[in-house]
């Protein structure tokens, strides 16, 4: 048995992990190297080996276009145009509104304009 001490034996723990971590470095780049080469001479780029490390596009919450289908509730007896009742009123509903005076609420519950 050796009569290294703790300190002695401490230090060349260290020292081998040093030397593990600039061998790996080392290996990680020759092979990015041969990687990179081989890659080149295919016309490949790593992502079309690995989509996955493709970066994921990032939206906007504002560029989204959600949009839900919703079945119409309201009916424009003269030409057969519908509106869903949700949003902003189409022209045939406002004009509606105004010939007869009426206000939304009273058209949203008159029975001639459900769909």
């Amino acid at each position: 048995m050796s009569k290294r001490s703790i300190s002695e034996i401490r230090r060349q723990i260290s020292d081998l992990q040093a030397e593990i971590l600039r061998r790996t470095e080392e290996a990680k780049t020759e092979l990015r190297i041969e990687f990179d080469a081989k890659l080149a001479d295919a016309g490949l780029e790593l992502t079309d080996l690995y989509p996955e490390l493709a970066p994921k596009r990032i939206v906007a919450a504002k560029d989204l276009k959600v949009t839900q289908s919703v079945d119409p509730k309201f009916k424009d007896p003269e030409t057969g145009a519908t509106w869903s009742g949700r949003g902003r009123a189409p022209q045939w509903v406002q004009t509606i509104l105004e010939k007869r005076k009426m206000s939304l609420q009273t058209f949203k519950v008159t029975a001639e304009f459900r769909a």
